[in-house]
This record gives C-alpha cells, sequence and structure tokens, in this order.
C-alpha cells in the first residue's frame, strides 16, 4: 500500500514538472515539482518523525528583536548573535541532525542569571568534526528566548552542502559553527529572486512558492557549491527512484537552468 501510494504521488509530481516546462514557467519553477518530490522522499523515515522529541521547542519571528549583539531587549534581556554568546559564555549549545537535509536541532543552555534573546542568523555553517556527513547551512534566522539557567530546544531550517553525502543523523552532534557572509549572501540572493518571481503579475504559482523555497535553496547551493551531472544522476536515481536514462535528461536540465539561476548570485566556496 504504502509503495503504490509513493509510485502515484512520484507520477504526479513527475507530470508536474514537465507541464511546467511546456508553458514555460520560470526558471525556478522549471524543476520545483521534482525538487519536492525528492526532498519528501529523501526525509521520508516515519522513526526519525516518532523520535523526535518536539518539547520546549520554540522560536521567535527574526524581525521582532534588534539584530546588535548585546542590546537591552524591550523586556528586559538581552540579545546576543549565537556563536559570539557561547564565545563570551553567556551560553551553551549543541546541534544534532534528525536524519534529513531540512532540519536540525539545536540545544541551547543559558549559563547566566539574565533573559537572552539568542540570535541564528542565516548563513550559519556547520561543519562536522567526525564523521562523514554534510555540512550545513542555517537558511531562516530565528531568535530565541533563553531563560536563566535554563535549556532550550529549536528546531532550525538548514540546507546540505554536500550533494554526494548523507544528511546528519541523531548520532552526528559535534560541530565546528560559524557565521559566513559569503553563504548569507548567497541565500539572500536566492530568496530574492523567489520574492520577485512570487510578486510577478504573470506569475500564477501563488502560495505554492513558499511551499518549494526551501528545495529552491537547496539545489541552488548544492549548484553552486560544483555538484557535477553524474551526482544529480545519482542523486535522482537513489531518491527519487527514477530510471538512469531519464534522470540523465534531468540532470541536464536541473545543471542548466540553476547555472542560470546563479549568474545573479555571488560565487560561493
Amino acid at each position: 500500500m504504502m509503495k503504490s501510494r509513493k509510485n502515484e504521488f512520484l507520477n504526479q509530481k513527475r507530470d508536474e514538472v514537465f507541464f511546467l516546462k511546456s508553458i514555460g514557467a520560470g526558471i525556478i519553477f522549471i524543476v520545483s515539482s521534482l525538487i519536492f518530490v525528492c526532498c519528501n522522499i529523501s526525509s521520508e523515515n516515519p522513526a526519525d518523525s516518532d523520535n523526535r522529541d518536539s518539547t520546549n521547542i520554540q522560536s521567535v519571528s527574526s524581525d521582532s528583536v534588534p539584530s546588535s549583539s548585546t542590546q537591552l531587549g524591550t523586556d528586559q534581556s538581552f540579545t546576543a548573535e549565537l556563536t559570539e554568546a557561547k564565545k563570551n559564555g553567556f551560553i551553551n549549545y549543541s546541534w544534532a541532525g534528525i536524519g534529513n537535509s531540512g532540519t536540525m536541532i539545536l540545544n541551547i543552555k543559558n549559563e547566566t542569571e539574565r533573559e537572552w534573546l539568542i540570535h541564528v542568523e542565516v548563513g550559519t555553517k556547520l561543519e562536522p568534526e567526525v564523521g562523514d556527513v554534510q555540512s550545513m547551512v542555517v537558511t531562516k534566522e530565528i531568535h530565541v528566548t533563553a531563560h536563566p539557567h535554563n535549556n532550550e530546544k529549536i528546531e532550525v531550517e538548514v540546507s546540505c552542502l554536500d550533494i554526494s553525502k548523507p544528511p546528519p543523523g541523531t548520532e552526528n552532534v559535534l560541530w565546528t559553527v560559524a557565521v559566513s557572509s559569503q553563504l548569507s549572501e548567497f541565500i539572500q540572493c536566492i530568496n530574492r529572486m523567489i520574492n520577485e518571481e512570487k510578486g510577478s503579475p504573470s506569475s500564477d504559482i501563488g502560495d505554492v512558492t513558499e511551499q518549494l523555497r526551501y528545495m529552491v535553496i537547496q539545489f541552488s547551493l548544492w549548484k553552486a557549491r560544483g555538484a557535477s551531472k553524474e551526482e544529480w544522476i545519482e542523486y535522482l536515481v537513489k531518491y527519487l527512484e527514477i530510471p538512469e536514462e531519464h534522470a540523465n535528461k534531468l540532470a541536464e536540465d536541473i545543471d542548466q537552468n540553476f547555472g542560470e539561476v546563479l549568474k545573479s548570485c555571488p560565487l560561493i566556496d
């Protein structure tokens, strides 16, 4: 039954890909449905979902607090960027994967008597200290209220940086963390392009745009990081179960279309 439902879903989404091509939709959306299917399948693991504890997971809007570090907030709390707060001894933190490419869990421990609003900035890069898993990057800014001496658990939206490697699992907890202005500027560029497409009078994509934002960012990052045609093919065959002869053409389309998208954005390492 599960296999039948998956095949039906795949067929529907593949049809949407070719329909979008046939009506000449914008470059970003030519492969959007393909990305949607791919990410859903790659993260489809009931065990991961069942084992995720959402207790105390919290975040606030990215524009609800000032961005400057160690500034007094409106509720007598102080604000600081995540890595700077740890460097100054205000907090401690740890990161862990959950087995998919779109989310990681951040645990923050407030080491002080003060309440802190901790910024987790777009472009925060996580590189594994052990294990052969993907490096990750934060794609959506959040602010976390850290109460005195409390532990806070937060889901953070991320993307992978290395297409040929697996996403981090719960056992991957040792990371080198730093804010990358290069990655931040790149992700902001992709977001601007999506926003422009969403606001275009000729666009009838509607709310689907937001559903696809993460996937477009993910594929753009992989392309900008030098994903090869062979790596695209391997990814499509492994996660989409597309026959290799069809994956070959789709890989060419992805490579070409995202190459056009990236001409407007800064280079990344």
